[in-house]
Formats: C-alpha cells, sequence, structure tokens
C-alpha cells in the first residue's frame, strides 16, 4: 500500500502535506481501498474502491475528521441510558467494549428529545476515538504496532433485556445504525460475544442469523451463563472486571481507557466553548487575557498564539499526567453547551451490528 500522508494531530485528521483536515483516515491511502473494505467485498478491488470512495465523500460531508474537536453534549446522557464501557485490551491488542442493552432505558431518553442523529455523532465519536486514539496508547503498553484500521471485541450483557426497551425510535435508530456501521466501519467489531442470554435467546437468534452477513454470523457468539470460557478465548483474566469474574483492578466503569475517553469529551468541549467564545467576543490573538472564556479554567488551558486557539496546557498529552489527573477530578459547570455547528445527517446512518441483532431477534421472538 501507498503510504498515508494523513495523521491524527490536534484531535483532528491532519494531511502531513498541507496541515489541514483530511477526509482520509491516519494511515490510509485516499485511492487504494484499505484490507478491511477488501474483505468485505470479497476482494474485489473495483467494488471495494467504489465502496472506499463512497465511504471518504461520507467523511468529508459530515466532517468526520474533526468531530473530536466539536461538542458532544449528549455523551453522559446517552452513556446513562445505554451503558456502555471500555474496559481492558484483547489479546491481539484491540479495545474490549462491555455494553449493557439489559439497562438500557434510551426510549426515555428519545422522548426528551434526543435525535437519532445525536446516536450517531455518538457512535462515529467513540470509534473514531477507539481507532485513532486508544489503538495507539495500546500499542505503546504492548510494544506491538497497531493497524491503522477500527476494530474492537464487543461483550453484550443481555440479561434483563425486555419488551419495555422498545420503541419505534429504537427500532429506526438500529436500522440505521447497522447501515452506517456496513458502510463505512466494514468489520469493526472482530468478536460479539453475547452473555447471559435468556432461554429463548438462541431459538429467535436461529431465525434471524440467516438474514445476516456471514462476517457477522462468524464473528458473534451466543452464550448463557457459562461464557466465560468463550471470553478468555479472547482476553486474558487480568483484562476482564471483576464484574464479569475477571482480576482486573479497575472497575467496571473505572478503567483508565473509558476514564480517558470521558475526559476526552469533556476536554472537546472547552475546545467548542473556546472557540464559540473566540467569535462572539473577538479574542485577539495576541492579547488572549482580555478574552472572556466560558467554562474556562488557566490552570487547565493556556492560549496558543500559534495554533490561534485555547488548548490543554504542556502536560496535558500524557496519558496519566498531574494535568490530566487534575482534569478528571475538575468539577465542570452543568450546563448543556450548543453545537458550534449543524450537525450533518449521515447519508447512510445509525448504530453497532450486534445491537441491531438484538432488537431484531427481540422483534422475532415477539412475532412469533
Amino acid at each position: 500500500m501507498t503510504p498515508s500522508t494523513t495523521t491524527y494531530s490536534d484531535r483532528a485528521c491532519v494531511d502531513t502535506t498541507t496541515g489541514s483536515p483530511s477526509n482520509v483516515p491516519p494511515g490510509l491511502h485516499p485511492t487504494e481501498p484499505p484490507p478491511h473494505f477488501l474483505q468485505t467485498c470479497g476482494g474485489k478491488a473495483d467494488k471495494a474502491t467504489r465502496m472506499y470512495a463512497a465511504h471518504l465523500k461520507w467523511r468529508s460531508d459530515a466532517d468526520i475528521g474533526t468531530i473530536h474537536r466539536r461538542s458532544h453534549p449528549h455523551f453522559s446522557d446517552i452513556k446513562e441510558a445505554y451503558p456502555h464501557f471500555i474496559h481492558g485490551r484483547s489479546k491481539r491488542g484491540m479495545p474490549v467494549c462491555y455494553e449493557q442493552p439489559g439497562k438500557m432505558d434510551l426510549k426515555s431518553l428519545f422522548k426528551r428529545g434526543l435525535q437519532v442523529a445525536d446516536m450517531i455523532h455518538h457512535l462515529v465519536y467513540s470509534t473514531e476515538y477507539m481507532t485513532h486514539v486508544l489503538r495507539p496508547i495500546i500499542s505503546s503498553e504492548t510494544k506491538v504496532p497497531s493497524e491503522p484500521l477500527p476494530g474492537c471485541i464487543v461483550v453484550m450483557d443481555v440479561g434483563g433485556i425486555g419488551m419495555s426497551q422498545l420503541s419505534g425510535d429504537l427500532v429506526s435508530y438500529l436500522s440505521a445504525a447497522g447501515n452506517m456501521q456496513n458502510a463505512n466501519y466494514p468489520g469493526c467489531q472482530k468478536r460479539t460475544i453475547i452473555i447471559n442470554a435468556p432461554f429463548w435467546f438462541k431459538g429467535a437468534w436461529g431465525g434471524v442469523n440467516k438474514f445476516m452477513s456471514q462476517e457477522v454470523r462468524d464473528a458473534a457468539c451466543v452464550c448463557g451463563k457459562e461464557w466465560m470460557s468463550e471470553l478468555g478465548k479472547d482476553v486474558d483474566l487480568d483484562q476482564i472486571p471483576k464484574e464479569y469474574g475477571g482480576t482486573s483492578p479497575h472497575g467496571l466503569k473505572q478503567h483508565p481507557y473509558e476514564v480517558q475517553l470521558c475526559d476526552y469529551v469533556r476536554a472537546g468541549n472547552h475546545f467548542a466553548a473556546a472557540a464559540r467564545a473566540k467569535e462572539e467576543d473577538k479574542i485577539e490573538k495576541d492579547a488572549p487575557s482580555k478574552a472572556p472564556l466560558r467554562n474556562f479554567d488557566a490552570q487547565h488551558f493556556m492560549f496558543s498564539p500559534t495554533l490561534n486557539r485555547w488548548v490543554p496546557d504542556e502536560e496535558s498529552n500524557d496519558f496519566d499526567s498531574p494535568a490530566r489527573r487534575r482534569l478528571r477530578s475538575y468539577s465542570f459547570e452543568d450546563e448543556t453547551l450548543k453545537r458550534t455547528e449543524e450537525w450533518v445527517e449521515y447519508g447512510g446512518n445509525r448504530y453497532f451490528d450486534a445491537f441491531l441483532l438484538v432488537g431484531l431477534m427481540i422483534l422475532f421472538f415477539l412475532s412469533a
């Protein structure tokens, strides 16, 4: 593959030759389809090239390369309504995500005004974070070079899932999310382990899996309560949280990977607020002290004349630096940040294949 001219820097995908934001993912080439597109297209180069070109257009139209520079005001609400956490890494150096659809309450979140586009924004934000921010961190820990491709292991705990959690908005979201994932992040979920499945789950699965791609069927495994041996094939015991029978020293929600994601979103919201304040108050490049910033704390941020914006202090890029520990303990104002720009709805749309499978299986069971 031809060497890439794109890197991830300053919370965005950047062209190294021009220094400008790029719609090409870091490590990939603008015209050569990457391996996961070729695999999805059965090795057919022409088909993969067309699919990859459509993906790059989607990234350009929706400005995906700079998604981490924009505000994510619904992050906490979505995490609460659909519990999901990054905890540890797989034996192959991929993030492991634990999802708990049995505890979800997305129906009430949609009733309070959340839009499907907001959920898509969250999904893409998280996928881009795991690919371009977290994978290099894991690579530095394991000393194994990371691939510039999306990939994760999903442990989906469906214990307690029931009919009361379904709604028309949720089903619409699941369908559109699956379309977006298939078109733009093919093969992202390297393995999906469905655990604590109720007695009817496998029967429902048998009725719907024939409609799924071979790739999805091969990656998924439905388990009841005896699932630890299956999970152990992909994840070492010290990377599994104690809540799920492992020996990880961190609680499910407290792993450094998850903590950093929360920090990253908070800092991004501050960047967006600072950019908005800069425009409104006409911040002078050579006189930052005259610029009042909303939600701003000088202990953690400083004005960069080179970048012409507020940035974290010099320590904040270190994974566990004193600045990051201060940032985690800092109490941010609890106000809703308006978007800095209107979100462009995607041309494909919406959420995880595995979550889609759960929704379809429940519908199949109800109609049986």
